[in-house]
């Protein structure tokens, strides 16, 4: 009878067993996303003065920007456009002469560094969207 009740549960494992292995591990996850068709609602026009040897931040980090327009608008002026201030206070960055428009579709944080010896004005303009409450 022992012997008996040994097979029964070794039958009974292996049948528990391979139930187990024909079971998915891992589910897919399902995401739904909610998507509706947008168009920028609001233009932030913003000048900004640049001191001689100083830096700015010209745009935050925004999740709601769409796209900005740079123009540096003091004349036979540059400005160095840097992805943060430690990059902006090391001078490490792209030249942005001015006459020059600068469109971006960015959502990162944007700093802008005066290499020159005089002040600079420069002109921002960031389209955003409103975010839904």
């Amino acid at each position: 009878m022992d012997k008996w009740r040994k097979a029964e549960a070794d039958r009974k494992a292996r049948a528990e067993e391979a139930e187990h292995a024909a079971e998915p591990i891992e589910q897919r996850s399902f995401r739904s996303v909610k998507v509706a068709a947008q168009s920028p609602e609001i233009l932030i026009p913003v000048s900004v003065t640049i001191p001689a040897g100083g830096k700015a931040l010209l745009l935050s980090a925004s999740p709601y920007r769409h796209r900005a327009t740079i123009l540096v608008a003091t004349a036979n002026a540059t400005i160095l456009l840097c992805k943060d201030e430690n990059a902006a206070t090391g001078g490490i960055g792209g030249i942005l002469p001015s006459g020059i428009c600068l469109q971006l579709a960015t959502r990162a944080q944007l700093w802008a560094s005066n290499p020159g010896g005089t002040a600079i004005s420069v002109s921002v303009f960031a389209e955003v969207y409103a975010p839904e409450i």
